[in-house]
């Protein structure tokens, strides 16, 4: 969340007015800090998801994950519905794919905020995330290109299949 916040107070301070959709486990600290909130689902089913132990699953965490964004559609399809005439531009972490595409269907301009480096894919300075994968980092490119490749067959495509 800090990133979040920290950018809307840049945002605030060249006289934005951020406003946040997202979950209800977040509001306080949102309305702490004077913005407004459009909520996102309930707090409870944001705590079920977040304590799902299959997320740190290596083999499974993944499609929950996807699973999960998937699942939210309806939820921010709504809430960006409700006021979309309100928003210049929307601010995605990598995970909202959900509010992403939402957005993108509402023509909203979207600007995505990667937290985690991780999840930037490069055959040059590929990141080390698992203790496993450390011999990736030191793999030929064509390697590299092999294993994201696989990645994207074997858990993101049957994710999206479902």
């Amino acid at each position: 969340m800090n990133p979040l916040l920290w950018l809307a107070e840049g945002m605030a301070a060249q006289g934005h007015e951020p406003t946040f959709v997202i979950t209800p486990h977040y509001g306080p600290l949102i309305e702490e800090r004077g913005y407004r909130w459009i909520p996102v689902g309930t707090k409870e089913d944001f705590l079920r998801f977040a304590r799902d132990p299959r997320i740190w699953s290596r083999l499974y965490g993944p499609g929950v994950v996807m699973e999960g964004m998937i699942r939210t559609l309806p939820v921010y399809r709504q809430a960006i519905e409700h006021a979309k005439d309100n928003f210049d531009l929307i601010v995605l972490s990598t995970l909202a794919l959900a509010a992403a595409s939402v957005a993108e269907a509402a023509k909203i301009p979207g600007l995505t905020l990667h937290m985690q480096p991780a999840l930037f894919r490069s055959v040059y300075e590929c990141p080390v995330f698992m203790e496993e994968l450390a011999w990736l980092s030191r793999a030929p490119r064509w390697i590299k290109q092999l294993f994201f490749a696989l990645v994207d067959v074997l858990v993101w495509e049957r994710v999206r299949r479902r």
